[in-house]
Parts: C-alpha cells; sequence; structure tokens
C-alpha cells in the first residue's frame, strides 16, 4: 500500500465516524431539547466535521427564522453534556468528542437565491 493511500484509509474513517456522530445528534435533537430558547425555532444539522485527532466534532446548523440562531446556538451550547450523552446511546464510540456549534447560513442564501431566480423568472414572463 502506498502512503497516500493510508491517508485517504483515515480520511474516509473519520467521514464515515463524522456521518455516524451526525445521525447520532439528529436522532437524538428529535427527542427534543427542553430549553425555552429552542421553541418557535426549526433547527437544521447541516454538516458535522470530525477533527483530525477525533477529539471535537464541528457541527454546522441553520436556524430559521434566522434572528433566532444566537440564541439556539447558546442552548445548543449549553446542552452540549446532554447531547452528548444521547447520541452516546445512538453511535457505539470509544470517545465520544467535544461538540462545537457554529451557524451555517447556506439554508437561508440558497432560499433567497431561488426567491431571486423565481422573481426573475416571473418578471421575464410578462415581459
Amino acid at each position: 500500500m502506498r502512503p497516500h493511500d493510508h491517508q485517504r484509509e483515515r480520511d474516509h474513517g473519520a467521514d464515515r465516524a463524522a456521518s455516524a456522530l451526525r445521525r447520532a445528534l439528529q436522532r437524538t435533537l428529535s427527542e427534543g431539547l427542553s430549553d425555552p430558547r429552542m421553541d418557535d425555532a426549526v433547527l437544521t444539522v447541516t454538516g458535522a466535521d470530525l477533527s483530525p485527532d477525533g477529539q471535537a466534532l464541528r457541527v454546522g446548523v441553520s436556524v430559521l427564522p434566522a434572528d433566532a440562531g444566537p440564541r439556539v446556538l447558546g442552548a445548543l451550547r449549553h446542552a452540549a453534556g446532554h447531547l452528548k450523552a444521547g447520541m452516546a446511546r445512538h453511535v457505539e464510540i470509544r470517545r465520544m468528542p467535544r461538540l462545537e456549534f457554529e451557524l451555517d447560513d447556506s439554508i437561508k442564501r440558497q432560499a433567497a437565491l431561488e426567491a431571486g431566480l423565481a422573481g426573475d423568472l416571473t418578471s421575464e414572463g410578462t415581459s
């Protein structure tokens, strides 16, 4: 096996682990958090990346309405220990990584882009 084959194998393993952890987090979140900061907000996990040393899972989340983002991020950070315990019920892993949450506005940008395109299409049809 060539040296870069080992790196590719490690990367694939990290991707599989991050994907399993993301699914476990989504399941745990779907069970609900009893934090009032989460009320009236729609939360979507947009991605998860495991650090090379496996110590941290960086989780991208999209929050609607957008102005609830900082409030929901605070709730998620506060509940990190509870979320890790819940995740441990759904995935077997030697050591659960630290959860690091960050806002991802890609869904909001995509919706704005689609709305802009739809507006362009309707204005072309009226010309």
